[in-house]
């Protein structure tokens, strides 16, 4: 069973660009992650020009001299996995909603760009700053 994220940047006129996340929504798994590895804006808005994704995982591309050979059904280890790049499906990000809309899934994770870190909601709840000891 899938465990889904909405994960999403907050920008300084409170709209949201997100996308959707299938797998591991969890903030001791998708949580630690975007904490660890995608801490900077420039990070975080390359992870939502991806789309929706299957999985996160640390690295967006595939860090070898051959990223063609990830796919949906092969990914590299380690590699992100999204629709659209790696299956072909159509893109899909969410541009311009407000926070109501953005937490209808388990969790919600938001890039605040004013504090310049994670937040996250569990099943519509409150935005809680994510911590690191989590």
């Amino acid at each position: 069973m899938s465990t889904n994220s909405n994960i999403g940047i907050r920008y300084e006129n409170g709209k949201i660009d997100s996308i959707y996340c299938h797998w591991d929504g969890y903030p001791e798994y998708n949580g630690r992650i975007l904490n660890e590895s995608y801490n900077k804006l420039e990070k975080v808005q390359e992870l939502i020009e991806l789309g929706d994704i299957s999985s996160l995982r640390h690295h967006i591309a595939p860090v070898t001299d051959n990223p063609s050979n990830h796919t949906f059904d092969n990914p590299h280890e380690g590699v992100t996995v999204a629709y659209h790049r790696d299956r072909g499906e159509p893109l899909c990000v969410t541009r311009d909603c407000c926070e109501d809309e953005f937490k209808d899934q388990q969790y919600s994770y938001l890039f605040d760009v004013v504090e310049n870190c994670w937040f996250f909601s569990e099943e519509g709840g409150t935005f809680i700053k994510y911590d690191t000891t989590n």
